[in-house]
Order: C-alpha cells, then sequence, then structure tokens
C-alpha cells in the first residue's frame, strides 16, 4: 500500500446545544476544497443536546461524509474522548462548532501530513471575529483578551515543543496523530462543562502527546478557521468568569505538570496586589489597561480559590 493511501483524517466536532453555530459550520465545510485523493471522516459528539441539533446533523448528512455519536456523560472531554474512540483515521484533526473553516482548511492539513506524516501534533491560525453589538468596554480592551478569544496566528513559526507552552495549538483548530491521541485521552476533570468549571483540555492533551512522543510539532499554512465570538461574552462578566476559571485551572494542572503550588500568602498578595491595579485602572490619566487588570485580578483570584479549595479537601 502506498504511504499516502493510508493517510485517513477523521475530523471530530463536539457540539452541545449550540445548533445555529452547528449549522454554519458545517456550511463552511461543503465549501472546502475536497480533492479526490483525501480520505476523510466526519464525526459529530452531540454531548445531549436538547436543541435541533440532531436536526442540523441530519440536513447535512448527504454532503459531507458524517458519523453520528451520542455522548450523555457531562463534559467536552468525554465528549472528545468518545469521538476519539470511534476514529476510525490515521490523524484526528479537531475543530470547534462555533468556527468557521477557510476553503482550504482540510487541503492544507492533508498536505502538511503528506510531508510530514510522523509529525505528533499540527496547528492552524485562529482569528476571532466579534458579532456585532457587543459590549463596547469588551472592545476597547480586547487587546488584553488574546486568551479568552483563542487567536492563533504562529503559521510563520515554523515547529513548536512540549518546552514552550506559549507557542501552543488551540482546540478549534489543531490535528494530532490517532495513536498518539488514543494513548493520551482527555482529562475528565478539564473541559467545558466539566464539574469544577477546568478547561484547557486540548493543552493539558497536546502536552502529555509531545511529552511522549518527544518530536515537534508544525504550523500549517493555509489552514485558518475564524472563531465567533457571540456578544454574550463580549462583557466584563463573561471576562472575569473565564480568567477566574483559568487560574483555578492552572492550580488543578500544578501537580500534573510537576509544578509546587504557590504558598496561600504568596497567592493571596497577588490577589491584593492585582486588585488595587484594577482599581487604578478606574483613574483617569493612569497608563493602566482596564481590561488587562480585570483579567489578572480574576486570574489570581480564581488561583487562591482554588489553593483553599484544595486545602479544605486535604484536611478532611
Amino acid at each position: 500500500m502506498n504511504k499516502l493511501d493510508k493517510i485517513f483524517l477523521s475530523v471530530i466536532v463536539c457540539t452541545k446545544d449550540r445548533s445555529d453555530q452547528l449549522r454554519n459550520l458545517l456550511n463552511s465545510m461543503k465549501k472546502m476544497e475536497v480533492i479526490s485523493s483525501i480520505n476523510w471522516e466526519l464525526i459529530l459528539v452531540d454531548n445531549n443536546s436538547v436543541d435541533e441539533t440532531a436536526k442540523v446533523i441530519s440536513d447535512s448528512i448527504n454532503d459531507l461524509p458524517i458519523r453520528y455519536v451520542f455522548e450523555r456523560g457531562r463534559g467536552l472531554s468525554r465528549a472528545r474522548n468518545a469521538g476519539v474512540l470511534a476514529a476510525r483515521g490515521s490523524h484526528i484533526l479537531w475543530t470547534d462548532d462555533d468556527v468557521i473553516v477557510c476553503k482550504d482548511w482540510l487541503k492544507s492539513y492533508y498536505e502538511q501530513i503528506k510531508s510530514f506524516a510522523e509529525t505528533p501534533v499540527f496547528g492552524g491560525n485562529i482569528t476571532p471575529v466579534l458579532e456585532a453589538g457587543g459590549d463596547k468596554w469588551f472592545a476597547d480592551n480586547i487587546k488584553a483578551f488574546e486568551f479568552l478569544l483563542a487567536r492563533r496566528n504562529f503559521q510563520n513559526s515554523g515547529c513548536f515543543d512540549a518546552a514552550n507552552r506559549t507557542v501552543r495549538p488551540f482546540g478549534a483548530n489543531y490535528c494530532v496523530r490517532a495513536d498518539l491521541q488514543k494513548a493520551c485521552l482527555y482529562d475528565p476533570e478539564l473541559g467545558a462543562g466539566s464539574i469544577n468549571g477546568y478547561f484547557s483540555e486540548e493543552e493539558d492533551s497536546i502536552q502529555r502527546i509531545l511529552e511522549l512522543d518527544g518530536g515537534e510539532g508544525r504550523w500549517v499554512q493555509g489552514a485558518e478557521v475564524q472563531h465567533m465570538i457571540p456578544k454574550s461574552r463580549q462583557t466584563k462578566k463573561y471576562v472575569i468568569k473565564y480568567y477566574h476559571a483559568l487560574g483555578a485551572t492552572t492550580i488543578y494542572n500544578a501537580p500534573k505538570r510537576g509544578h509546587v503550588i504557590p504558598s496561600k500568602i504568596r497567592l493571596k498578595r497577588n490577589v491584593i496586589f492585582s486588585k488595587l491595579r484594577y482599581m487604578m485602572a478606574n483613574i483617569p490619566f493612569l497608563p493602566i489597561s482596564e481590561g488587562h487588570a480585570a483579567a489578572s485580578y480574576a486570574f489570581h483570584l480564581g488561583r487562591y480559590s482554588e489553593s483553599l479549595k484544595i486545602s479544605l479537601v486535604v484536611s478532611r
């Protein structure tokens, strides 16, 4: 069998109660340029939706190579794992239900895999697109929210490895060798919908994959997606909620990554200093970004709150 005949792409999308956004994603996939040499399947994992998700999927069943998977278990990680277990491909290509893929998205990944089939992880650009009519405060402070927006623009950077966590694909646009993905499933304690509200499940899995393989990941030219940001996420309330959860997640992940959790005194001091800076950001003429200060305060508060919760569990 020719080496290229072995390349089979399992595209996986997990979704829950976002039928309108899912419809937009599937419509963009129908417009992709898919050359005849690309063998692929589209696995749609329905994480116990109660809206019109099943109908949206049914409407596209004749236009895309869809396989429907229903996962009742709570949380994105369980849905991801259900998709991985169902996948038949040599490589697993991930995207989200709230994106629009470019017409060359699938083809760009395929061409890169043809040249570097043993690469453990591939990643593509993510460009946020704000829904019109959002909060002006969010738009004015948007540069402070790169992580929340999941913006990725590293396709000219070549490669990335396990040592540099800042240059890493995000969940809306990456590809993993299937053998490595099946060896590094997603932690059910992480991901949207998890009981404790932790996330970054894909970063955790990618880190373990890079460490297991020992090789470098590659950025893929031309494999871009647009990440659609609804008005409900363009608010100060959502920013604070997001970065609080991010802070809690870093404390949860610290022992798994061989990191020591800072002392409570140090964590509380960071909360106090970041809160003061957040308060000062409202003083006219001071060169402090209110958006960055709000995110920083919420992040440190999340870290401190999570450390207290861990202490209570340990002391019982």
